[in-house]
């Protein structure tokens, strides 16, 4: 199934000490309402699914909503299958930090993390999105597959922090990065 956090009143769920949570279908921050979704001191999220765009999660889905996915810690770990958006009509914000690991598109060939791209299936005229993406102490690294494309928003590398790219054998196109 998929996970929603922020479906019709503010959300917040946190997977942490050590606790693991698997989905099979996509997960959504930030849908109809503010989401935030916090991964921390050895907790694990793995999202399985994906939607008609590829996307396996989607931070900040509608106009005006926000969604906040936090990875915190040394052993805390995130991984999403497919690609993942940050700010589709509303306004994302992905933070890899203190030491935590994400990826994103490593096992979907093609897939991609887009930041602030804006309205998949939403009507042509919906403003897009915006986004941000932190990626901040020693050992924080987020490793994505595919490309990474920066459209309305920021990339935060900092104090040590890692953004690593991959290709993988199943992709018909070549990694990029799109400031």
């Amino acid at each position: 199934g998929t996970l929603t956090v922020g479906a019709g009143g503010a959300g917040a769920v946190s997977v942490s000490e050590g606790g693991e949570v698997r989905v099979a279908g996509l997960l959504n921050v930030g849908q109809k309402t503010d989401g935030a979704l916090d991964i921390a001191s050895g907790g694990t999220l793995t999202v399985g699914g994906r939607d008609g765009n590829g996307m396996g999660a989607v931070l900040g889905r509608d106009v005006g909503v926000q969604g906040k996915l936090t990875v915190t810690g040394s052993g805390s770990t995130l991984t999403v299958d497919a690609g993942m958006q940050v700010g589709n009509a509303g306004i994302g914000a992905f933070s890899v930090l203190d030491g935590a690991i994400a990826r994103v598109g490593l096992s979907t060939a093609n897939s991609e993390l887009l930041v602030g791209m804006g309205h998949f299936g939403f009507p042509e005229g919906v403003a897009n999105g915006t986004g941000t993406v932190t990626v901040d102490g020693v050992g924080s690294t987020l490793n994505y597959a595919g490309g990474f494309n920066l459209n309305d928003g920021s990339l935060a590398i900092t104090h040590g922090g890692q953004l690593l790219s991959q290709r993988r054998d199943v992709d018909t196109t070549p990694v990029w990065l799109d400031i």
